[in-house]
């Protein structure tokens, strides 16, 4: 990018922040995003260009987000298969296996990703909120309202967008959302994308785009304040977060099927993940403490059981078991609540997303 250029993009976007006008992006505006994006290898043109006048695709708008999670490589070798047959054999068919597989899209049917049809802002917003680890089934944020909780952030107008969304809308809220603090609190998206190894430091510093990781929280204030106590009568605090960079707790009852059969592999994870980290919580409710010991004894459980209490409400209270979410060494909750068990690899894909 060229020396005038950046400067044209630091002023565009701080008056930007400033005007209360409706209109958000200016052509020279998006067109520097557009270089800035591509030169940190996040976004891409076609055989016409950067195309920043047209709307996005459905499928160009899932690779964005795809690339903004700092998941591309795993996307690209992705060969199994996927009912959204509407793409097999097409150059976006490994982007959207692995982003169904994955369940970060369903498709439009049962059988059908629609991966030509127009990606609009409500989708585009929706993607970008989810980049910053913002969640829908944490009541964070919804798809209705994602334009006007991204401009929240401050990555969209406050007045929504006026007539077609643009690749070069995306583009400049895509920018924008790189120096936006994500939801748990673990530094800015360009931090996050840093340290996966998808944006290159050096690189994001010579475009003025220098990571700066979140301080830390002045105070202790977790998402969840709790005291209760294990199968074996020790108390255990809120304060117990601290104990490990991600906890992972997992509501379970000893009469669950899907429960038990997932816990020998909870074991294997809570042994092998240690040194890394991770500590494993099984919660449940202290009616079922006897029968739960009992089935732990026998699967050779060592990983605590917490007594469930009103508390963690807002994270298992489902109506379904198990239900299973992570928090990180500063008590917030880092992850969407995951319905149901899952195997030793794909709660390893997940853990592995989530450690530092």
């Amino acid at each position: 990018m060229s020396k005038k250029l950046k400067i044209v993009l630091a002023l565009a976007l701080v008056l930007s922040l400033l005007s209360a006008l409706p209109v958000f992006a200016a052509s020279e505006e998006a067109t520097a995003a557009a270089d800035a994006l591509n030169a940190l290898g996040l976004f891409q043109g076609t055989g016409q260009g950067y195309e920043l006048d047209r709307a996005p695709t459905r499928a160009e708008a899932l690779v964005m987000l795809i690339r903004l999670l700092g998941r591309e490589t795993e996307a690209t070798a992705f060969s199994g298969a996927c009912p959204l047959t509407d793409v097999a054999g097409r150059w976006m068919a490994p982007y959207v296996g692995w982003a169904y597989e994955h369940g970060i899209t369903k498709g439009v049917s049962d059988t059908a990703f629609d991966p030509n049809s127009t990606a609009n802002a409500k989708m585009y917003a929706t993607f970008m909120l989810r980049a910053l680890e913002y969640s829908e089934s944490l009541g964070q944020f919804s798809y209705n309202s994602a334009v006007e909780d991204a401009a929240k952030l401050g990555i969209a107008p406050s007045g929504g967008y006026k007539g077609t969304f643009t690749r070069g809308d995306a583009a400049l809220m895509s920018y924008k959302a790189l120096t936006v603090p994500c939801a748990s609190g673990e530094g800015t998206l360009l931090d996050l994308l840093i340290s996966k190894g998808t944006v290159d430091a050096d690189k994001a510093a010579a475009l003025g785009l220098a990571a700066e990781s979140a301080a830390p929280p002045a105070e202790w204030s977790p998402d969840i304040r709790f005291t209760t106590r294990d199968e074996k009568g020790n108390e255990w605090t809120d304060a117990c977060f601290r104990d490990a960079k991600l906890t992972m707790i997992n509501y379970w009852a000893y009469w669950c099927g899907p429960c038990v059969g997932e816990m020998p592999d909870l074991q294997k994870l809570s042994e092998d993940y240690a040194d890394r980290g991770l500590q494993i919580w099984g919660i449940s409710e202290a009616d079922y403490e006897e029968d739960n010991i009992v089935t732990m004894e026998y699967l050779g459980i060592t990983y605590p059981c917490l007594r469930y209490t009103p508390e963690f409400d807002p994270y298992m209270n489902t109506g379904y078991i198990p239900d299973t979410f992570f928090v990180d060494e500063n008590g917030k909750v880092v992850s969407e609540v995951y319905i149901g068990s899952n195997s030793y690899d794909g709660w390893a894909a997940i853990i592995e997303s989530l450690l530092p």
